[in-house]
């Protein structure tokens, strides 16, 4: 299930990433679309994040009480956990900010990738 999961994370942030690269070129009628679509994924990837680290989590649990005594199993699973969920949660972030970027552009009328630097 986790696999499923961080594929269809993939494949959203893809798109997004795709839809942002467009986005420069776009007219401002596409750049409406790109922009509708991309507030779409973003919901999605955060849904995804929210899932993905519930999942995690579920089978940290359950491996940990597999684990039984063992304390260096332990301490290795929490370390794959730990590592896991940060990975997780930078994708969530990055969507966010991609999401946070646009929304300031069109409330400012820039180019959101080449006038950034300038703001």
């Amino acid at each position: 299930m986790i696999e499923e999961i961080a594929c269809q994370l993939d494949t959203v942030r893809q798109e997004m990433a795709w839809l942002l690269n467009a986005y420069t070129e776009a007219d401002e009628r596409d750049r409406d679309q790109i922009y509708e679509r991309c507030e779409t994924l973003g919901g999605e990837i955060q849904e995804l994040v929210a899932l993905l680290k519930l999942t995690v989590q579920t089978a940290r649990r359950a491996a940990e009480a597999e684990a039984g005594s063992d304390p260096a199993y332990c301490q290795e699973i929490t370390e794959l956990t730990q590592d896991s969920l940060a990975a997780i949660h930078a994708a969530g972030t990055e969507a966010a900010t991609a999401i946070s970027v646009l929304r300031e552009s069109r409330h400012r009328e820039i180019d959101p990738f080449t006038d950034l630097n300038r703001s």
